[in-house]
């Protein structure tokens, strides 16, 4: 039935869809002509009572072909569902929502990535707010939101598409009229391609999305087997890596080491000297418009006396993380080992207590460095003996003083409430404050990365 309300919006005529319009002008909001709710007010900006937008949308990173970050998928996050579900706070929380939405929504189709939002019934059925919302984004709409919507599903699809929004619908519904630019799997339902089901049949051009995948494994099998965008738990592994680390790698890790050791330039320049290519990035990076010495470099030793060591420990830190060639996904898990690291580092900062941001925006940054290396964690990490042992406890044990910072970045990267305010307790940070912190670590780690900076 629903397939073939969704096929007659479709194949409606011009002129049968501007009397519809008209009657809903005319009728306003009613519910036995089929319409939805469509208040003509705009969202409004929350109140001091209503919740902060980051406590509302929850987003995912959505990647690309490429294993790159390519977009944000926007969707309720697990404490506004449940809040929703208590009667006595929906109308003033849905208000909140719509409003987050759309800020969320502008503030992704500003950058050079993509929106894909997924919708809460209620938002749906706002003509206002879809109004309100950034030409191009992508909304989904599966099998439970369009189930939700019911009979008013074909008037919504119409708003969406008035409002030049890409659609992503639930495969059942790949063939309507006009085709949706993207069919969306649903990974959690078994409804996926390969091994775990055949591929729903999609006409030319049409775009695939996954979602909802459990591990790094899966994504990059999804993105393989064709999807063109896939979200899940990409920095999660099912299995442990069995690699060895690249000769690069060790070059680097030997180059950490000595630096951890306190050793002088005149032997850190020596190092250097064992690898051309390590040698010819570090002359290249001095020699960039960002440092502006104005003349030139004459050897390695004077190079790294130049850049420093805290300077030259955090850029091999980072020249770490892409020294693996051919890794899956490797830019979105180099992306979010930076987002790590620099969050930390802003932590320990915002903190203003002895904990050395320089050392923890490396405990955050080598999170993922088993994945970025495909070596297990224990065997990255024995490459730099001298590593302060707090890292080691961060990342192995998981404890020790240091570990609540990783635990409030694992934490905000998963929307996890519960463990959010726990880390925050243990590291007496503010939550705003640190929500303010998390998308300043992400803006920096985007703009680094796509400017090759780091």
């Amino acid at each position: 039935m629903l397939r073939q309300l969704l096929a007659r919006w479709g194949k409606k005529a011009p002129d049968a869809a501007n009397n519809d319009q008209n009657k809903q002008a005319k009728a306003g909001s009613d519910p036995a002509a089929g319409r939805p709710a469509a208040p003509a007010v705009a969202p409004r900006a929350p109140t001091v009572d209503t919740p902060p937008p980051w406590r509302l949308v929850f987003r995912r990173p959505m990647l690309d072909r490429r294993g790159a970050i390519a977009g944000w998928d926007l969707r309720l996050s697990p404490w506004a569902a449940e809040r929703l579900r208590r009667t006595n706070a929906q109308r003033a929380l849905q208000e909140a929502l719509d409003f987050a939405f759309v800020q969320a929504a502008q503030a992704v189709m500003q950058s050079p990535r993509m929106a894909v939002l997924n919708l809460p019934p209620a938002t749906l059925r706002h003509g206002a707010a879809l109004a309100q919302l950034p030409r191009g984004a992508i909304v989904v709409l599966d099998d439970a939101a369009l189930g939700a919507l019911g009979t008013e599903a074909p008037v919504v699809l119409s708003m969406l598409r008035d409002r030049d929004l890409k659609l992503a619908l639930a495969p059942a519904l790949a063939l309507v009229e006009p085709p949706p630019e993207f069919i969306v799997l649903d990974a959690a339902t078994g409804a996926r391609d390969g091994p775990n089901g055949p591929a729903p049949t999609a006409i030319a051009g049409q775009g695939r999305i996954v979602t909802n995948l459990r591990s790094f494994e899966d994504v990059a099998a999804a993105l393989h087997e064709g999807a063109d965008y896939a979200c899940g738990a990409y920095a999660q592994a099912a299995a442990q890596r069995t690699g060895q680390a690249s000769v690069q790698a060790v070059a680097i890790a030997n180059i950490l080491s000595a630096l951890t050791a306190g050793r002088p330039p005149r032997e850190i320049a020596e190092l250097f000297k064992a690898d051309v290519t390590l040698s010819y990035r570090l002359m290249r990076i001095l020699g960039s418009a960002a440092y502006g010495l104005g003349r030139s470099i004459g050897s390695l030793q004077e190079a790294v006396m130049m850049l420093g060591t805290r300077e030259l420990y955090r850029w091999l830190a980072v020249l770490l993380l892409t020294s693996a060639g051919g890794v899956p996904l490797a830019r979105a898990l180099h992306e979010t080992a930076l987002v790590r690291g620099r969050l930390l580092e802003l932590i320990a900062i915002a903190r203003g207590r002895t904990d050395p941001p320089e050392a923890l925006f490396v405990t955050g940054a080598f999170s993922l460095l088993d994945l970025l290396l495909n070596v297990p964690l224990e065997s990255a990490l024995a490459l730099m003996p001298l590593l302060p042992t707090q890292t080691i406890d961060a990342l192995i044990a998981e404890s020790g003083p240091w570990r609540p910072y990783l635990d409030l970045a694992l934490a905000l990267e998963a929307g996890d409430d519960s463990r959010q305010q726990a880390a925050c307790a243990k590291l007496e940070l503010n939550r705003d404050k640190a929500a303010a912190l998390y998308a300043e670590a992400g803006d920096w780690a985007a703009g680094a990365t796509e400017l090759g900076e780091v």
